[in-house]
């Protein structure tokens, strides 16, 4: 009688196994383990409130609310697609060529320089009696950010020696 009711628990096993393979459910201990291999991407930067990322091979976008010093990830080639930084700052990189993808690696973790601190570059052109001033705010990576809230443009002053010639606000755009 045991071994009847052993052998019945088995073919019930087996069946619920097979349904399983069938549907697609059923997950191999090879997917398992590759599910549970991760990699690390490394932050060098500071104020990041959301870091989103893209798995290139699979289109799939990952967001990270506050990510600390340091990120775990499955294995693979990812793009960067935006950073936001505390104050409202915003920094989307498929303009910058520098930061198109990111390779994670099991065994060797990745580095990503993104945030802040950021510093302020101004190019100025002279045409003829114009001043063209191009502002930039630019993060630790070189990635270019900008302000979330137009309401507050960056303001300039213009000085010949010591004395103030102008003064403005710089325009968006």
């Amino acid at each position: 009688m045991a071994r009847l009711a052993d052998c019945m628990q088995r073919s019930i096993t087996i069946l619920f196994l097979c349904t399983l393979v069938v549907l697609g459910l059923a997950v191999s201990p090879c997917e398992a383990q590759q599910e549970s291999v991760k990699g690390e991407l490394r932050l060098e930067g500071e104020r990041i409130s959301r870091l989103v990322l893209r798995l290139i091979d699979s289109s799939t976008k990952k967001g990270f609310d506050r990510p600390g010093e340091t990120i775990e990830l499955l294995p693979g080639q990812y793009e960067v697609l935006q950073s936001r930084l505390e104050g409202g700052y915003v920094s989307h990189y498929p303009d910058v060529l520098s930061f198109r993808s990111i390779e994670i690696e099991a065994n060797e973790p990745a580095v990503l320089k993104v945030g802040a601190p950021l510093r302020q570059a101004l190019q100025v052109q002279r045409q003829g009696r114009l001043l063209l001033l191009e502002y930039e705010l630019v993060g630790v990576g070189g990635e270019r950010y900008t302000s979330a809230g137009r309401d507050k443009p960056p303001r300039f002053t213009v000085y010949r020696g010591e004395r103030q010639i102008t003064s403005g606000k710089l325009e968006y755009g």
